[in-house]
């Protein structure tokens, strides 16, 4: 819906850049969620910086979107690595291993 709204293509593709990176991370070097996130944002920051130069967004604008998703990335990461530490989720998501 973001992409409709705010009319950036970019947008779908970063966020699977990033969700992919930091899945491939975390199942490769069994990291945690928190430190695959942070580590997907390395090679997702150049992508949206030019996502939005594309779109003459101000350099300002592009900092504080990518210290927002790094904080978004951090946060999320803790959530699910919470999650994770249940025993009824950890089961749920057993059954989708294939």
């Amino acid at each position: 819906m973001a992409t409709v709204r705010i009319g950036n293509v970019f947008i779908p593709f970063g966020n699977a850049l990033l969700a992919g990176i930091a899945g491939l991370v975390a199942q490769k070097y069994k990291f945690s969620p928190s430190v695959s996130g942070a580590l997907a944002m390395l090679p997702y920051t150049p992508y949206i910086w030019f996502a939005c130069m594309v779109y003459n967004v101000p350099q300002a604008v592009i900092a504080f979107i990518v210290m927002k998703a790094f904080i978004e990335v951090l946060i999320s990461g803790t959530i699910i690595e919470i999650m994770l530490h249940r025993p009824e989720v950890r089961n749920f998501l057993a059954r989708f291993k294939s």
